[in-house]
């Protein structure tokens, strides 16, 4: 474990977890950079297994029509991006992409509004960087986001290793990636140096934890310091010159 991150719990987010459920809230990003521990609730459990993955229909079907380029996800006519910077393992990154996403998704990308960005920003278990190194090798085959949401609608918990080679090809195969191809990405230096460059850059704009999400339009900027829904994305996008 690299102990130069530490990982907080933000109060007022888990008070409304608490209050509300699952409900993603406008508190603090729950995952700063630090030991291996997030502020929101884990899933538990144990290594998901290498076949029988959960949720691949659904993401499937979430993600059909819409096209996917180096880790982009929407419509070239998009006047905003909206760009997430999450790590695989992050519990509240995976509330985020399961439970805000898929309205985003509908509502924003679908309709030409945005196009959403992914980057892997390896913050837990920095000593281990197979997810970031996966990320990219998803990347190059135009999976990433199908890759992403499956591995968090299948994520173990967060203080062991379940995310191992087995499961990286075990998420690939089941968005119907071809598994020798993306190996030989995961393992290549471009996917060590794709994980420095988003730690360098994360680290240089100040970010404090996963999921951060930067807004950007023909207006100018925004980044998010609190976790977003879709209304709280839709003003976002509409401040920086959306439609």
């Amino acid at each position: 474990m690299n102990n130069r991150r530490l990982l907080l719990i933000a109060i007022p987010v888990v008070a409304l977890l608490v209050a509300v459920g699952l409900v993603i809230a406008n508190g603090s990003s729950s995952s700063t950079p630090g030991t291996g521990t997030t502020g929101g609730a884990t899933t538990g459990g144990t290594t998901p297994a290498a076949s029988g993955l959960q949720n691949v229909a659904e993401v499937t079907a979430e993600l059909t029509g819409i096209p996917e380029t180096a880790g982009v996800l929407g419509f070239p006519d998009a006047p905003v991006t909206v760009t997430e910077y999450g790590d695989l393992r992050c519990p509240i990154c995976r509330q985020f992409d399961l439970q805000v996403m898929p309205d985003v998704v509908s509502q924003l990308v679908a309709t030409h509004r945005i196009k959403i960005a992914f980057k892997h920003w390896l913050i837990i278990q920095t000593d281990s960087p197979i997810t970031g190194q996966s990320a990219y090798a998803a990347m190059q085959q135009n999976h990433l986001w199908a890759y992403a949401l499956v591995t968090y609608a299948n994520q173990g918990d967060e203080t062991t290793g379940w995310f191992d080679a087995a499961f990286s090809d075990a998420a690939a195969t089941a968005v119907g990636m071809d598994v020798k191809a993306f190996d030989a990405a995961r393992d290549s230096p471009a996917a060590t140096a794709y994980v420095a460059a988003v730690d360098a850059d994360a680290t240089t704009r100040g970010f404090q934890g996963t999921p951060t999400i930067v807004v950007k339009g023909p207006k100018g900027e925004v980044t998010l310091d609190s976790i977003p829904d879709l209304a709280a994305l839709t003003s976002s996008a509409l401040s920086v010159g959306g439609r």
